[in-house]
C-alpha cells in the first residue's frame, strides 16, 4: 500500500514524526511524507492520503486527493474544533484521538 503521510514537520507536538517512526515498519507500507505546505503539489499516486493534526487549520489538501483521512487531536479544544469542523467535510475518513 502506498501511504501519503502529510503533516508539517518540526511541529511542537511532534505527532507526525511519532506516527511516521511506528508506521515505518509495517510490511507492505510504502510511506511518503509531505509537509502540508507542499500538498498542491503531491501526485495521485498514492492509495491513501492521510493528515495528521498539527495545529495548522489555515491550509487543506487539495480536493482531488482521494482516499483521504484527517487524523485529528485537537478535539478538545474550543477554538480547533470549530475549524476542524469546517475542513473535515473534505475527507473521507476522520479518526478522532479525543472526545
Amino acid at each position: 500500500m502506498r501511504l501519503a503521510l502529510i503533516y508539517n514537520r518540526n511541529q511542537r507536538v511532534a505527532l507526525g514524526e511519532r506516527c511516521l517512526e511506528i508506521l515505518k515498519d509495517y510490511p507492505g507500507l510504502n510511506i511518503s511524507q509531505f509537509d502540508l505546505r507542499e500538498a498542491q503539489n503531491i501526485k495521485k499516486e498514492f492509495d491513501f492520503y492521510l493528515r495528521i493534526d498539527d495545529g495548522d487549520y489555515s491550509l487543506d489538501l487539495p480536493s482531488s486527493l482521494h482516499p483521504s483521512g484527517f487524523w485529528v487531536s485537537d478535539t478538545h479544544l474550543p477554538k480547533p474544533y470549530k475549524k476542524i469542523k469546517k475542513i473535515i467535510k473534505n475527507y473521507d475518513f476522520v479518526f478522532c484521538m479525543q472526545k
